[in-house]
């Protein structure tokens, strides 16, 4: 019934791909037309007898993906490389040479 974290983190990531971090009014409307099919996807679940707790935890590793997949278009992380799992976004702690 839920999606893995890393599920939801390469749906977010895929929803915006194309948009680029200068691109603030499209990534802004994208963000936007992500968050409103999310929250009926939600519903939809909810509607369909799925658990509150796990709905709130698909609610939860979708905002951490979000938040993260935004961070980093905005150039956040200081050049690191980032990926998802368990549950969040993690930074590998690797600059842009690779130490």
């Amino acid at each position: 019934m839920g999606r893995a974290p890393d599920e939801i983190g390469v749906r977010v990531h895929q929803a915006l791909d194309g948009v680029g971090g200068n691109q603030k009014e499209q990534l802004r409307e994208e963000v936007r037309h992500l968050l409103g099919r999310e929250s009926a996807q939600l519903v939809e679940q909810v509607r369909a007898g799925a658990s509150g707790l796990e709905v709130a935890h698909q609610r939860a590793s979708f905002y951490s993906a979000l938040l993260g997949e935004v961070w980093q278009r905005a150039g956040g992380g200081g050049g690191r490389e980032s990926r998802f799992g368990g549950g969040g976004l993690i930074w590998s702690g690797r600059d842009e040479s690779g130490q």
